[in-house]
């Protein structure tokens, strides 16, 4: 694998929300052929393609992206939507959803419902 590594998604904390990729998404990341110093990676299944100094800044950039694509598109009105976009909202409904933060209690603490 050499100048390659990889990285998952499953989760993605989003306001009061995660975001649950399901499957999990798996990104290839490589080392650019013209710049050695530059990292890469072209997802296809949300057709991102993702540029860092780091596999960490190439990470947070593809979940930044993905809030980004599920808040135009998943969330869009598709009815302006080019074809293309249409398939990237059919993708993002079929494998992310979105279920509210876990409510986190200390021992001392009660929840009021």
């Amino acid at each position: 694998m050499g100048n390659q590594k990889s990285f998952q998604i499953s989760r993605i904390r989003h306001g009061k929300t995660t975001l649950v990729v399901d499957p999990i998404l798996s990104v290839n990341v490589q080392v650019s052929s013209d710049d050695s110093s530059l990292l890469i990676a072209d997802e296809p299944v949300f057709g991102m393609h993702l540029y860092g100094n780091s596999v960490s800044e190439i990470r947070e950039n593809a979940k930044e992206e993905i809030i980004f694509i599920w808040k135009e598109f998943a969330l869009g009105d598709p009815k302006n939507f080019s074809k293309g976009a249409k398939k990237l909202r059919r993708v993002l409904l079929k494998r992310i959803s979105v279920v509210p933060h876990r409510v986190r209690v200390k021992p001392d603490e009660e929840v009021c419902k």
